[in-house]
């Protein structure tokens, strides 16, 4: 037989899709390598990467869906950034100290010292206004979301993750014998753009580039000054100007937040989650998110506007 409940698999794949490419369109997609992965198609995947590559429309986004589908079937999908609260760093943490705490370790190792005390301070400063309402709504959407603007994933942060221990057991893991990495990457600056989505083309890159990567991770000090070279770059100064612009809506709302506006309030700050997916689709959605902070400021505020112009939705 070829149906039957031990023949049968159930799968959010709307959900990975969205929160892996901020996008659903590539669902389809991603159903195709999952079945791929599960032998119910018999052509092979290089084939089936090929016609993706010559249908010319959002090639490289349908390709990355397709082998999302099948390390879904191995359960080897890769961490998200926009994971809820169980899987992000501190997740085993029961109190909110020691959430706080997980998180400042982790972006310790994410820039430095300096930058995790930065992300405290501006939590702990929520914590203390929210004290008088008997509430940690606030607090915990600002731990979350504040931590999820300043540890967006750039170039130093995939090369941190590419040099660390856990990275080299899971692959050694995976493979035996003998065996060589390749990357396939579309570095700013330096990526041919396609001709027909006039976007950034990936390049395959050999087994040397951990030597890149390792003299990268270095340089992650210079991450949002005026020596990054890549913080000249569209996306870079987008999550620069979303981790500004987060800060200071904090330091607005809290002179106003009162016992009936908790809620309220929470559901401004907790409006980052949906800022998802990496280049255009994240410049896309920090417009519609925008957008919506705009409207649920001027609920909030009624006739107080001087919000309104905080972060407007050309500003993203």
């Amino acid at each position: 037989e070829s149906v039957g409940v031990e023949k049968t698999s159930f799968i959010d794949a709307t959900r990975i899709v969205e929160e892996s490419l901020g996008e659903t369109m590539a669902t389809n997609i991603f159903l195709a390598g999952y079945a791929y992965q599960m032998r119910l198609i018999p052509i092979s995947g290089e084939a089936i990467l090929e016609a993706i590559h010559l249908n010319g429309t959002n090639a490289e986004a349908n390709q990355f869906a397709f082998n999302l589908g099948r390390m879904a079937v191995e359960k080897k999908l890769p961490r998200t950034e926009n994971q809820d609260q169980s899987s992000l760093p501190g997740a085993e943490a029961v109190t909110l100290d020691e959430l706080i705490e997980h998180r400042k370790n982790y972006l310790t190792l994410y820039q430095s010292r300096q930058y995790a005390d930065r992300y405290e301070s501006l939590v702990r400063r929520v914590l203390t206004a929210e004290k008088a309402m008997a509430s940690n709504k606030v607090t915990e959407a600002v731990a979350r979301c504040y931590f999820k603007l300043l540890a967006y994933k750039d170039e130093y942060e995939v090369a941190r993750l590419y040099n660390t221990d856990e990275f080299r057991e899971s692959i050694d893991a995976q493979f035996q014998g003998n065996f060589s990495m390749e990357f396939n990457l579309a570095p700013p600056l330096i990526a041919p753009t396609d001709k027909h989505t006039r976007r950034p083309k990936k390049v395959r890159f050999g087994p040397w580039f951990f030597m890149v990567f390792r003299l990268l991770a270095k340089f992650k000090f210079l991450r949002g000054c005026m020596f990054d070279p890549f913080g000249y770059t569209a996306d870079r100064k987008l999550e620069q100007e979303l981790i500004v612009n987060y800060e200071r809506l904090v330091d607005e709302l809290m002179p106003r937040l009162n016992a009936g506006k908790v809620s309220a309030i929470a559901e401004i700050l907790l409006l980052p989650e949906k800022i998802r997916g990496f280049g255009y689709v994240k410049a896309n959605n920090a417009k519609m998110v925008a957008a919506e902070q705009q409207r649920l400021l001027s609920i909030l505020l009624k006739d107080d506007t001087s919000l309104v112009t905080l972060v407007s939705p050309e500003a993203a």
